[in-house]
Formats: structure tokens, sequence, C-alpha cells
């Protein structure tokens, strides 16, 4: 294709970087000659560069960009590859004193000055750099780039940085908090801590200010909790925020103060459990906490601007550990403000502050199979009505139009990709399948500065974009084909509120294609969602504002179906003489479950998949000893993703009696149906995707010398309100066959019925492990 006259400079990155780990560097260099013929551009000089470099021709690769940035003194960019150049060809000094001359009127500029850090990285000399990243961070405070660098500096030197949290925030007026006897604190004596307050008080300048300022006061009760509570993790978004801590202190039983938090101690980090990449969380280490201690914590953020209006606010009042009081307060130009409240919060509102306070809130931990968060646990949700949900659409709608026209370079890409394609539900799969693998995912979260979507071109030439970005190029991509896909906004966790309508209920953007199935949500983002999933993962059931430019509506997107998320298991068992079981399976992961494991597994590089499996197996049973595994459609979001398994299973078959007796093996289907034991269950049980799990396994000794028999070959079923089974089990061919399906079932339940989930599980799969036994 490139002989052919393609121009992508991220696939020409690639296509050189192949051709000179081939040892083809006479390709190469006649690959970029071809390129630049194209158009005398900056990326394929870099890549001329690059092949001098591979050669270690350092002075051809320098001298090459040096003399495109000489020919063009005003073009920043030449002058940013010239430094990357001297950097990576070992030539720090020399870009140290380069980037220094760029560096011109004493204002500075933050790319010169992340090159000039990054050499100084290099000749370790990381206090100048840290300084360096600094400086530069105050040109760019949002720069994701430079925030990882400056980690990098301040981890070299031992430390942490605070860059983004050293800027005063006094905080606002807070109420007295509760001081519980220890009559009161003696009926949590099984709990590892516990809440004597937790506040929030918001205060609402319109035009102005948002400012909010948070207190915790936490009773340490047990070694557990010192445990818990030695370190604070606080996330919070720098992009749409200032952060401050204002007081970290623990005090003793008597009152008096054990030790008090210090800034120079707290360092933030990129939040890796979330993803949007500008999020971060701030580490704050507790010092002196013992049981019987109490921490108190206060902390105040600052919305970044000049909010007109008080926008959607979604506020828990529980938290993992238990509450004697939660409270919300709200000041200032609060007229407009509207409550809604789950669980029973007392409110009291005035002409200018409201209040809520809920009392004795039971822990709220996370726990596997619970519902979402705000449909059991207390919550407050805040919000000024923004008008009807179609104005709210049209108001998105009129800031992104001009980004709404379909550019020829689209056009022409959509005809390509889905040339061939039988009708309308396969070019849909094409185009996002094609955006689901070539566009790159980086999140950035909903904000004041991050509303729009970028332009597809630019993601195109990227590579890569975040939700908005993946749903506005499918949304053109689709329509150059005659197609509708409709952006459409969605919560990934929060019921939502649609008595109020605000486009601030919303943290993510997808796609629905009304001409689909009767109305399709598509998520490309989601690089391991297929198109055998009925709706895209994590967002069944939740509320979506669909941008129909004709008629913009609320939806709720669908539940999962009842059998699509299967897993078909087919394995050959062989008994060894000496116990071992050996075994050759192959699994089959549909729809969303296919999604889940496919995700997983292009998470990491090739070379680590298998290691990530053999771990994998061997967290379901320590007996299993990987040996090998084979990947099947990776890639293809339009077939199931399949793992051809060989592992071998120790002591599966024990002596007794002169003969081997064991169980037939089940470790793949106990891994998906058998929920984690859980010693003191708070949430309620729901199955909102339900699995179906449908398995084979043929059995025969190693040995034709040796039989093997099932004393019981029947079959069984059963079915109870968690899950419905049926299992067979024949002789076949010297040996046993065994099959078997379970579903789960949907439905909500109880949390004092999670171990009879449990149990019915169990049961289902243990009807798998029929007993054999080698003589």
């Amino acid at each position: 294709v490139f002989a052919l006259g393609w121009r992508d400079q991220n696939d020409a990155g690639d296509y050189i970087d192949l051709l000179l780990e081939l040892g083809r560097p006479n390709d190469a260099r006649s690959a970029v000659d071809r390129m630049r013929r194209g158009g005398d551009v900056l990326w394929v000089h870099q890549l001329a560069a690059r092949i001098h470099r591979s050669a270690d021709k350092c002075e051809e690769a320098v001298s090459i960009l040096r003399s495109y940035a000489e020919a063009r003194p005003g073009d920043r960019e030449a002058k940013l590859a010239l430094l990357d150049e001297l950097t990576s060809c070992k030539r720090e000094e020399e870009a140290i004193a380069l980037a220094d001359t760029y560096i011109t009127g004493g204002r500075g500029d933050a790319g010169f000055l992340l090159r000039r850090g990054i050499a100084e990285c290099q000749l370790g000399r990381f206090p100048h750099a840290k300084r360096t990243f600094e400086n530069a961070l105050e040109l760019e405070p949002h720069d994701v780039s430079l925030q990882n660098w400056l980690d990098h500096a301040t981890r070299e030197l031992g430390q942490g940085s605070n860059q983004l949290i050293r800027r005063p925030l006094p905080p606002l007026d807070l109420p007295a908090a509760h001081e519980p006897t220890k009559n009161e604190l003696s009926a949590f004596r099984d709990e590892a801590a516990v809440y004597a307050d937790s506040t929030v008080v918001y205060e609402f300048r319109r035009g102005e200010s948002l400012t909010w300022t948070a207190r915790d006061v936490i009773h340490i009760l047990t070694a557990k909790g010192v445990e818990e509570f030695s370190t604070i993790r606080q996330p919070f978004d720098p992009e749409s925020q200032e952060f401050f801590v204002n007081e970290v202190r623990v005090r003793d039983e008597k009152g008096d103060t054990v030790s008090v938090g210090r800034l120079e101690d707290y360092f933030v980090k990129d939040d890796d459990s979330r993803e949007a990449k500008s999020s971060k969380v701030v580490n704050i280490p507790v010092v002196g906490l013992a049981p019987g201690r109490t921490l108190e914590y206060v902390r105040t953020r600052r919305l970044h601007g000049s909010p007109q209006r008080f926008d959607y606010r979604r506020i828990p009042l529980g938290a993992p550990s238990p509450i004697m009081r939660s409270m919300v307060e709200v000041g200032g130009d609060i007229e407009d403000i509207q409550i809604k409240t789950a669980g029973e919060p007392v409110e009291d509102r005035s002409p200018h502050r409201l209040r809520i306070v809920a009392k004795d809130l039971p822990a709220c931990p996370v726990e596997s199979y619970a519902p979402r968060a705000d449909t059991w646990q207390p919550m407050v949700w805040l919000s000024e009505a923004s008008g009807t949900w179609e104005e709210v659409a049209r108001e998105y709608l009129a800031k992104i139009e001009e980004r709404l026209q379909v550019s020829e370079e689209i056009e022409k890409l959509a005809r390509t990709l889905t040339e061939g394609a039988a009708d309308a539900r396969d070019r849909a799969q094409a185009l996002s399948a094609w955006v689901q693998r070539k566009i790159h995912y980086k999140s950035i979260a909903f904000g004041p500065k991050a509303w729009l979507p970028e332009r597809p071109e630019k993601v195109l030439e990227a590579c890569w974009g975040d939700c908005k970005g993946h749903a506005l190029l499918f949304h053109h991509l689709m329509k150059a084909v005659g197609l509708r896909a409709h952006l459409a906004l969605v919560s990934t966790s929060d019921v939502g509120w649609p008595e109020l309508p605000s486009t601030w209920q919303f943290d993510h953007m997808i796609n629905y294609c009304p001409d689909l199935d009767d109305g399709r949500f598509v998520d490309c983002v989601d690089k391991g969602w297929g198109w055998d999933a009925s709706v895209p993962s994590g967002l069944d059931r939740q509320p979506s504002l669909v941008l129909d430019p004709e008629a913009p509506r609320l939806l709720q997107i669908p539940a999962h179906g009842d059998t699509e998320n299967l897993i078909e298991l087919d394995r050959d068992v062989i008994c060894e003489a000496d116990g071992t079981l050996k075994v050759s399976e192959v699994l089959r992961a549909h729809a969303n479950l296919g999604g889940f494991l496919r995700r997983w597994l292009l998470g990491m590089a090739g070379g680590e998949r298998a290691q990530a499996v053999a771990s994998w197996l061997q967290q379901m049973d320590p007996r299993i000893a990987f040996e090998r595994v084979a990947i099947e459609s990776l890639e293809d979001t339009g077939a199931p993703i399949a793992l051809r398994l060989a592992y071998g299973i120790s002591r599966g078959l024990e002596e007794l009696d002169g003969r081997r007796v064991g169980k037939a093996p089940a470790p793949l289907e106990r891994c998906y149906l058998v929920p984690p034991v859980s010693t003191c269950r708070r949430a309620p049980v729901e199955i909102a995707m339900p699995y179906l799990v449908k398995s084979r396994s043929r059995i025969r000794p190693s040995d034709s010398d040796t039989t093997l028999e099932a004393p019981s070959l029947t079959d069984a079923s059963g079915e109870d309100r968690f899950t419905r089974w049926s299992s067979q089990a024949r002789s076949a061919e010297g040996g046993l066959e065994i099959t078997g399906e379970i579903a789960t079932l949907r439905g909500r339940h109880p949390a004092e019925r999670y171990e009879e989930f449990r149990a019915s599980t169990l049961a289902a799969v243990e009807s798998l492990q029929v007993r054999i036994v080698v003589t």
C-alpha cells in the first residue's frame, strides 16, 4: 500500500520500524524516498533520520533534521523534532544548550522545556529536571505528558510530586462534627472503623465560583482499620477543578494531637482505576494511627471557571465503613437547586442554605454481584434544571454543528471500508470494527474544557481519540454510506435523574443506530465488544440522551439478553498413571463475556498473554500446571474469541485401595459461575447479565490396559431462583463423556440470600464433576 502512495504518518512509522526489524534498511530508505516525493513534510524527514540512527549514524540523523529546522526558522515543530533527535542520539548536552536558545523573551515554551527536562533526566540530573518540568507545568498546567515526566523525576529522587495540590484553598465553614459517646462506639465493636461524621459543604456563587469542602472524622477500632486508613487515596480531575488538603490530624483517646499531615508528604499519581487519563489520585500518608485513635481529614475543591448554574452533582452518603452522621449542605445562590434523594435522609431548606442529613448508615463496601450503587445505597442528587431534554440536546448539537459535516476524506475511507458489504448491518459492523481496531482510546473526562468532540480528521491523523472522538468519527463514517449513527450521551454508573435534564448527568458518548435491529447502541471505545452482544458492556439499562437532530430524546439502553453471554467449553482429559489429569480444552466466549476476555488480553503485550493465562488458571486451582495457549479471533470482533488451552492437574486422581479415584475437572465452569466467598455480605445480590455455560468433557485413561469407570452415570437437572442446569454422563469409547448446560437467572435478591446463590451455582457445577475411578 505504501508503494501505491499511502501516506499515513503513524502507519508509515510502523512500516519503517518493521523493515528495520527485518534487516531491510535499503527497502526502508526506498520507501522514505517514495514518501518524500509526495511532499516535503517533517515526519518524512524524521523517518529518514530514524533509519540513519538505527545504523548508528547519529551525525547523519541529526544533520537531516538540523538542515530542515534551519531552513524554517519559524517552524516550532521542526525545532522540537531536532531536540528529540539529539536526545535519541544521546547528545543531551547539545539538546539542553539548543533548547535554551529556543526559549526566548523570558516567557519560556512548555515544549522546549519538556525536551530540556528529558535530556536532563537522561543525564541523571533529576533535581534540575524536576525544576524544568515544574516550570513547564506553570505554562501548561494540564499537560499530561509533562506531569508524567515530573512524576518520573520525583520518583527517581525518592520524592512524590505534589505540584497540582500546592495552591492553598481555604476551607468553607463547617458545622460542628458529631462527637460519639463511648457507648455509641461500642455498638461497632465488630467493625474495623466507623465514621463519626462525614460532611460536605458547597458554596455556589452564580457567575463566580463553586467551592466545596469535605470533612471525615473516623474512629479507628482495630488493626484492620489502621491498615485501611494508613494511606488516604483521593481522586480528582485537575482538568476541571483545584484541590487542596486542608488538614490531616490524628488524635488519641483523650483528644490530644498525635500527628498532623504535611503537604510535602503528599503526592499525586495517575488514577489507574478510572478511564479518564486526566484523572489523578492524591496519596496522603497518615502517621500515628492506632486502635482507639481518631482521624480527621479535611479537603477543599474549587471548580475552574465561573459557573453560571449549579450543575448536576451525585453525592454518595454511604462509605465502605458505617457512618453515624452523613451531611450535605449547600449555601449561596440556591434558589433554583433541586434535590433528589435515595434512602431516608432528612431535608431542611431555608432561602440561602439547604441541608440533607442521614444517620446510622450501614457499611456499603464494593462487592461482587452488587447492583449499581445508586439503586440501593443512600444518595443525594443536586442540580438546576436546564430546560427539557430536547432543549438540552439541541443546545449541544448547536455547539458541534460545524463538526457534523462529512469531509471527502471520510467519505472515501467509508466507501473503501464497506466495499463488498452485503447489507446495512455488514457495513456498520465493518466501520465499527475499523474504528475499534485503528483508533486508540485516550480518555478525556467530560468537563468544562472537554465537552466537544475532536474533529474526525484530527482523530484519523493522530490515530487516537476519547469517547467523543470515537463516536463522532463513527457517526461520520456511517453517514458517508447512508446510515444513521446518532451521537448518544450516557452515564457509565449513575441511574440518572430523568425529571431534571442536564448534560452533566453523563460521562460517556456512544452511538445509536436506529436503522439496525430496531435500534442499536454501539460503543467503539470498547475494543473487545462485538456485534453478538446486544448492548455495550456495562451500559445495560442506563439512560441515554440520543442527539438525533430530528427528534432528540431520552432512551433507556436495553438489558442484556438471557442467553447471549455464552461460554462454550470443549475438553479432552487423559488420566495419567501418576494421577495427573492432562487437559486439552477450547474455550469460546461470546457477546460481552467475549468482550471481557478480549479486552483483558488486548491490554497486554503479546509476550505477556501466556503468563497471564497461566496465572488465571492457577488462581482457579493451584494444582494446575499450565503448558500452552493459542488465541483465536483476538482482534476479530465479528467472531467469538477462543482460547486453545493445554494444562495438567496434579493429583487430579488420588490412590485409594489400589485404584485411582477423583472427579471430572471443571475449573472454568467454576471460575465463570461460582461467586467468591463472602463472610459478611452487605449489598443486595443482582444478576443483571445472565451467563450461559455449555460444556462437554471427554475423559479416558492414558493406557489401554486400564479402564475408567463412573459409579453413577445419570442425567440430572435442577432449577431454583438463581440457576437452571442440566447434565448428562455417558460411557463413550473406553472412557466417559459429560455434557451440561448451566444458566444463571436474571433477578435481584436481598443480601442474606448471597450464600444461597453461591450454593446454587456450586451445586450446578458439581453436577458436572462426576466421580471417576481408574483401575
